[in-house]
């Protein structure tokens, strides 16, 4: 049985590391997917992806609520992508 994503949103940020996993995993593959056609380079998908999820669990306590968590995953991994690229230049 899967829990409602406000529910998993907001056990996730009560510090549920247990929640936390569960979005990483439900999600990985698609977040993957999307990044991959923002900028085609695999790395730098797969390391903004590890360093949006640090900084969720790191700011936990200042997000607010969530209905549906993959687009909101979505947007965050856009602007995390733009930063990421901006660095390496």
């Amino acid at each position: 049985m899967s829990l409602p994503d406000a529910t998993l949103w907001a056990s996730f940020l009560a510090g549920d590391e247990r929640a936390y996993k569960r979005i990483f995993l439900t999600h990985y593959d698609a977040l993957y997917g999307y990044g991959l056609r923002l900028t085609k380079d695999a790395e730098l998908t797969k390391d903004s992806i590890q360093t949006l999820f640090q900084r969720l669990w790191q700011r936990r306590a200042t997000l607010g609520t969530v209905e549906v968590i993959l687009p909101y995953l979505f947007k965050s991994l856009r602007r995390q992508l733009v930063s990421d690229r901006k660095s390496q230049q």
